[in-house]
């Protein structure tokens, strides 16, 4: 007989699959990773299950990458053509940029 243990801090924060004490963008491509059938299970599964329907999937990767998203403060875009770059304040829904 086999045992699997998981050993999960008891304060944990929501998507923070791989334990830096945040969720973001790294987060969900590990998570993305190990559904892709990457061998590497994530670290904490538990804070990677967003859903709490004890499952890891689409859905869990969907959660965190809308998380990850709304997280962020301001986006850097490249604009090719000018040669110019173009901050993004993101705002939850409201998206301004400050150059161009």
């Amino acid at each position: 007989m086999e045992w699997e243990l998981e050993f999960v801090p008891l304060d944990y924060v929501s998507g923070d699959v791989n334990f830096d004490g945040s969720a973001d963008i790294a987060d969900a491509v590990s998570l993305q990773k190990w559904l892709a059938d990457d061998r590497t299970q994530p670290s904490n599964r538990k804070a990677a299950d967003l859903d709490d329907n004890g499952r890891l999937d689409i859905f869990d990767l969907c959660l965190m990458r809308k998380k990850a998203v709304l997280s962020m403060k301001k986006v850097s875009l490249f604009h090719r053509e000018t040669g110019t770059f173009c901050v993004l304040t993101l705002n939850l829904l409201l998206c301004t940029c400050k150059s161009w």
